[in-house]
């Protein structure tokens, strides 16, 4: 039995758009008057028309657009974030900052700061490029000490939360005891409640004050203050 050659893959359709996208990217990459921070900036520009109009390019352009070029799809996806937050004349003018030591603003630089998504985050840290000197993996270390500050404050909420769940998983339990031991008319007992129901208040207190509404989302933000025990369980509540 003869075997059969594997059959021919077909070669995926090209949309005209996507077909001069590309020839256009070739040529950009064979420009030698054109620095490689030029050369990608104008690649990253091309990436974003084709992500932002799958009609015209095709849906899947951008991965198409990749294998032409012989790059990894992920890579145009920052380039085209980079053309999204810097547009071309605010290209021409970061790309000639230069900080004291010579240090200037490199590819490299645009693709960290570029996961800013506040534009005034962004404008801080060229700055501070460009005044400091800052190098890329000096960068990447201020990035690190930003998610390492974040992950404490992540671990201590959580615990605070674990520790908010215990407390309501024993107050629950207390309607019942009550009722149980008859002791809801017990001076001890109205004692200890009258210290919860303080206990309580405190704590919706603090919880307000870390949880503050700011001024341009009130509405907004106050629907975020967490709930646990921010409305006093019954038994807290009695005379």
């Amino acid at each position: 039995m003869v075997d059969k050659p594997p059959p021919k893959r077909r070669k995926p359709q090209l949309t005209p758009a996507l077909e001069s996208a590309i020839e256009k990217a070739k040529e950009y990459e064979r420009d030698a008057s054109k620095t490689e921070l030029e050369k990608r900036y104008a690649i990253g520009k091309l990436a974003k028309d084709v992500q932002d109009d799958p009609e015209k390019y095709g849906k899947r352009g951008m991965l198409r657009l990749a294998n032409a070029l012989g790059r990894d799809k992920s890579t145009l996806f920052r380039a085209a974030t980079i053309a999204k937050h810097w547009d071309s004349a605010a290209f021409r003018r970061l790309k000639g900052r230069a900080a004291p030591n010579g240090i200037g603003i490199t590819w490299s630089h645009l693709e960290l700061v570029a996961k800013r998504k506040k534009r005034s985050e962004r404008d801080v840290l060229l700055n501070r490029i460009v005044e400091e000197g800052l190098s890329v993996r000096a960068l990447k270390s201020e990035f690190r000490k930003k998610l390492s500050g974040a992950a404490t404050i992540a671990k201590a909420i959580q615990d605070a939360a674990k520790m908010v769940g215990r407390i309501e998983r024993m107050i629950g339990r207390l309607p019942e005891r009550l009722a149980a031991d008859n002791a809801g008319d017990d001076p001890m007992v109205k004692n200890a409640i009258k210290a919860l129901r303080g206990g309580l208040r405190k704590l919706r207190t603090s919880t307000k004050t870390v949880w503050a509404p700011s001024a341009r989302h009130p509405r907004r933000q106050s629907r975020d203050v967490p709930t646990p025990l921010m409305v006093a369980h019954p038994v807290a509540n009695r005379a």
